[in-house]
């Protein structure tokens, strides 16, 4: 059964989907620069390679110069057709080529309380994928994995390692190490750093900002490219004169400079999330921690200078408990056997870490509980669109190679990680719409698929709550989102340690401040300021009975009853819990 779903849901998706992306891919493409999309390019003829298509890659390059050079979007289009979904909604995600929701995923919020894990389990073993798969939250977490991948073995985790570097700068905002004045200015880096950039690069950095390159709107290029065919150069060349590979000396992020493009790029990219034309830059965001690595040292109490690497430890590694994740291959990471070059990609602020799905699945559940500070939510919002998306209230990245990808979703708003790693191109990203269609249509738990042409179908923390849809036969759905979107307070609620049945007042409203701000609730907003008003007015301490007793006040809350009858449900549920809690 569980085969089957994903069999028709990949059919759907390879019938109907499948053109329409390839389309979408072949059209961007022919309107951006030859020289941006070498690596996009060589993805396709070692694809091509594989499915016994072509002997020669150097065939497949011809073809695409030539349709391109051209501007011959169906010749364009036929070198996509033997690519699988997947592989070709990875190539969108590296070349930032916009999808629409419709062909993409996140289409709904995943809440790890309502899984069943055993039916998860058994649907992860089922799918004909090569994935490591954790999902975790505040206090469980559930790994598993498909095919033969062993999910306690590190993969490297490829531009899902921005997300880390992104965070570390929200860190350093919030700390006041940077302040947010300076992300205005042009970044300031060692001696060291810049004199390893071509020139170029060091007079296009005189002219943008920090902020413009933590969002990839600086204009200046790649090193990776580069760095994986030094790679490559050096496991031939070694092969032919039967010696073992000696391999560029990778020690700092910095070491990467000396792969950097001298070109300087047009914005010819829209991010797929904020909107905005950019040029997706791995120099870019590796500059980035170069930045936060000059700012650091430089505070005027700092004694003994650290390194990037040893900052990022102090401030994230550490914090969000993760073990294994290190910059090299330790040795048993896993890798496509297809691609000899990947064992030996080292990881830099742009991407390339190796750890395990599990300690990915951790840092995501760290990053969870950060947003719980609305200090650190407020810089996320603002500063943080290369990795966090408004709209859906997510912290998301993917990471892709041609050999290779990983993927992160937080959702904030259940509090739910998703963290997938694949040691095959494209199917970490692409195992996100076939989870979210386990989830929501297992028979357990509530399902979306009849209601597919309503506006139902966006997240799990409310959707579009419009007043015709709670009115509509959707409404148990409605009554869903609510309750998750009640369970910040509630757990609020069960860990209070006060005594008879009290807690702090500011501890629910700073609970009910997220939620009035989120713009999946803005349609119960006025209901939410109600609630936080009463909150507001009462003495230093509130009874849970007295919330329940507000939340049932018929005629106050434009709620319908089935779903203020709810809410009163989680306020009774928490204080028959806190009455056991204090007994």
């Amino acid at each position: 059964m569980l085969q089957d779903r994903w069999s028709k849901r990949d059919g759907n998706r390879n019938d109907v989907i499948k053109p329409q992306i390839i389309n979408l891919i072949a059209s961007e493409f022919l309107s951006r620069e030859l020289s941006g999309l070498a690596g996009a390019s060589g993805f396709l003829a070692i694809t091509a390679k594989k499915a016994g298509i072509i002997e020669e890659e150097s065939e497949y390059h011809a073809k695409f110069d030539k349709a391109h050079k051209e501007q011959d979007i169906s010749a364009l289009s036929k070198l996509f057709e033997h690519m699988p979904v997947g592989d070709l909604l990875g190539i969108a995600g590296w070349d930032r080529v916009t999808i629409p929701d419709e062909f993409n995923y996140q289409k709904s919020d995943i809440n790890l309380e309502n899984l069943d894990v055993s039916t998860l389990h058994s649907f992860v073993k089922s799918s004909d994928t090569s994935v490591a798969l954790t999902v975790t939250n505040s206090t469980n977490s559930h790994t598993m994995s498909s095919g033969s991948l062993d999910s306690s073995k590190p993969l490297a985790i490829h531009s899902v390692g921005k997300v880390f570097t992104g965070a570390l700068m929200i860190r350093m905002l919030q700390e006041g190490i940077i302040s947010e004045s300076s992300l205005d200015k042009p970044p300031e880096f060692d001696a060291a750093v810049t004199e390893k950039l071509p020139h170029a690069v060091r007079e296009r950095l005189k002219e943008c900002t920090l902020k413009d390159i933590m969002m990839h709107q600086s204009g200046i290029g790649d090193y990776l490219d580069n760095y994986m065919k030094a790679l490559q150069k050096e496991i031939s060349s070694s092969k032919k004169e039967g010696r073992s590979p000696i391999f560029p000396k990778i020690e700092t992020p910095a070491d990467f400079l000396q792969f950097a493009e001298e070109k300087i790029y047009p914005l010819d990219m829209v991010n797929p999330i904020s909107g905005v034309k950019e040029h997706y830059s791995n120099i870019g965001i590796l500059l980035v921690g170069m930045a936060i690595q000059h700012a650091y040292n430089n505070q005027p109490e700092v004694i003994e200078p650290l390194s990037y690497d040893e900052i990022l430890n102090k401030f994230i590694i550490g914090p969000a408990d993760v073990k294994s994740f290190t910059i090299h291959n330790p040795g048993d990471g896993v890798t496509n056997a297809d691609d000899p070059v990947s064992p030996f990609v080292a990881g830099s602020p742009a991407g390339g870490y190796w750890m395990t799905v599990d300690d990915l699945g951790k840092f995501g559940a760290w990053l969870v509980n950060q947003a719980d500070n609305e200090r650190f939510l407020q810089l996320l919002r603002e500063h943080g669109q290369e990795f966090y998306d408004a709209k859906r209230n997510t912290i998301r990245h993917s990471g892709n190679i041609p050999s290779a990808s990983a993927q992160l979703i937080c959702y904030l708003n259940t509090g739910t990680t998703v963290a997938v790693l694949s040691d095959k191109p494209g199917q970490a990203p692409n195992f996100i719409p076939v989870f979210e269609d386990h989830c929501w249509n297992d028979d357990k738990d509530i399902t979306l698929t009849e209601q597919k042409d309503k506006s139902v179908t966006s997240s799990t923390l409310g959707g579009s709550l419009d007043q015709d849809l709670l009115q509509s036969p959707a409404q148990p759905r409605v009554i869903f989102s609510v309750n998750r979107a009640f369970q910040p307070i509630k757990s609020t609620i069960d860990s209070s340690t006060g005594l008879n049945e009290q807690i702090k007042n500011d501890q629910i409203i700073d609970k009910l401040n997220i939620l009035i701000r989120s713009e999946e609730l803005a349609n119960i907003k006025d209901d939410l300021i109600q609630i936080k008003g009463y909150l507001a007015e009462a003495s230093n301490d509130v009874k849970l009975s007295d919330i329940v007793d507000k939340l049932d006040e018929a005629g106050k809350l434009k709620f319908p009853e089935e779903v203020r009858a709810s809410i009163k449900d989680i306020a009774e549920e928490s204080l028959v819990s806190k009455r056991k809690f204090t007994q």
